[in-house]
């Protein structure tokens, strides 16, 4: 009955999580077989099956390559993505460059 108006998941958000500049997106796509991007739109494509509401967390994103973060996002955003956080986890970056990074990062998503 997953999916379906009567899911368990009815009502609830769900977070995909993507630590320490994706290492465990790079780790579950080689499992997988799938690339970190693929990957990404995979999951969240079906989570925003099960919920109405998903929310892609970068967690460390401060130290992850910001070609990477803006795919990762950009995949997640068209996969049905909701809601996309950034995250300055390990405190690398003061606000200024950290207010740069998000700025840049939409810049790079169109809508």
């Amino acid at each position: 009955m997953v999916g379906s108006k009567y899911s368990p998941f009815n009502g609830f958000s769900f977070k995909a999580f993507s630590r320490n500049s994706g290492k465990p997106f790079f780790s579950a796509s080689r499992k997988s077989g799938l690339k970190p991007q693929k990957f990404i739109e995979t999951t969240v494509s079906a989570l925003a099956a099960l919920c109405p509401e998903v929310e892609f967390v970068a967690e460390d994103a401060s130290r992850s390559d910001p070609g990477f973060l803006k795919e990762a996002a950009s995949a997640a955003i068209d996969a049905g993505a909701a809601v996309v956080t950034v995250c300055d986890t390990a405190g690398t970056m003061l606000p200024e460059e950290f207010y740069e990074a998000v700025r840049s990062i939409r810049e790079a998503i169109p809508g």
